[in-house]
């Protein structure tokens, strides 16, 4: 479960979701990686298993990017992505179907989501 607090270290690039029970942090990492260009994201559904999960986001595009993903009434989001440059960020997921986002001024409103499944 996503905790009251996010750390962001940007200086990493990573952001680091507080665990819950515990029970995730015995689970293996699982690595996803997502292209971000203009303006999409590939893919634009992604599955995974709940627990940790490390987002590496690649930027191809001309703009800088980001992501953003909707967890319960709160947010876990990547640092912004410059262009041509890669980031990533760690989120301790449970089951669901959560949304993710570009959160750059416009880049959601221009049809850059998508949709992640959680699976128990």
């Amino acid at each position: 479960m996503l905790g009251s607090w996010i750390v962001g270290g940007l200086a990493a690039g990573v952001i680091v979701a507080p665990g819950g029970d515990g029970a995730a942090a015995a689970e293996p990492l699982q690595k996803v990686t997502v292209t971000a260009e203009e303006f999409a994201f590939q893919p634009k559904e992604i599955t995974v298993r709940a627990g940790r999960v490390e987002f590496t986001i690649r930027n191809v595009g001309s703009y800088a990017h980001s992501m953003a993903i909707v967890l319960k009434g709160e947010e876990a989001k990547s640092p912004v992505i410059l262009k041509r440059k890669t980031g990533t960020f760690t989120v301790d997921l449970r089951p669901g179907e959560y949304e993710f986002y570009c959160y750059q001024d416009g880049h959601k409103e221009e049809g850059m989501v998508g949709r992640l499944t959680v699976r128990p």
